[in-house]
């Protein structure tokens, strides 16, 4: 490191150097106000998908709004932005949730973020059980038989497949 040449570190570096008022920072891309503006639009203008938007987007603004919100321009402005970004992506998934019923055998989480997915973990585990208990019994044995027989075999179109497969029936069996 060669002050003032720019360099690339980990977010927890950067972090402990900001702190120590050692530096300045520079925000990701995907933080400034143009794209997030840009990413705004499309979580609105496309209903039926989640935008393209890093996994930990909600933690790492955090930490920089935080730490650092005089490297960031027009503040307040991206706050306000990403305040909406999660509104729109939290009002996508409630009416995502209240489409779930008998019929539903999967849901596709695309472009979901780490804490979208911890936020709606436990009522889409729940409203997963609720399903498997409207499938009659004799269909409901020949689901569990095909998904242990799927279990055993890695599914190549979908990895994560199998794992949640293999969840849901640990928590079927203790029940």
């Amino acid at each position: 490191m060669r002050p003032p040449n720019p360099i690339k570190v980990p977010l927890w570096l950067a972090l402990f150097f900001k702190k120590r008022d050692k530096c300045r920072l520079k925000p990701p891309e995907w933080l400034e106000p143009e794209a997030l503006e840009t990413t705004l639009t499309e979580e609105r203008t496309n209903t039926g998908q989640f935008a393209e938007i890093p996994f930990h987007y909600i933690e790492v603004a955090k930490e920089l709004l935080e730490c650092a919100a005089d490297d960031i321009p027009e503040v307040h402005r991206v706050r306000s932005l990403l305040k909406d970004i999660e509104d729109v992506r939290r009002g996508k998934v409630e009416r995502g949730l209240r489409n779930f019923d008998q019929n539903t055998m999967s849901v596709k989480l695309t472009n979901l973020s780490a804490m979208e997915l911890n936020r709606i973990r436990t009522v889409a585990a729940g409203a997963l059980d609720e399903m498997r208990s409207f499938v009659p019994s004799s269909e409901q044995e020949q689901e569990e038989q095909q998904t242990t027989q799927s279990a055993s075999q890695p599914a190549s179109s979908a990895p994560g497949n199998a794992q949640l497969q293999e969840a849901l029936q640990r928590r079927a069996e203790r029940r």
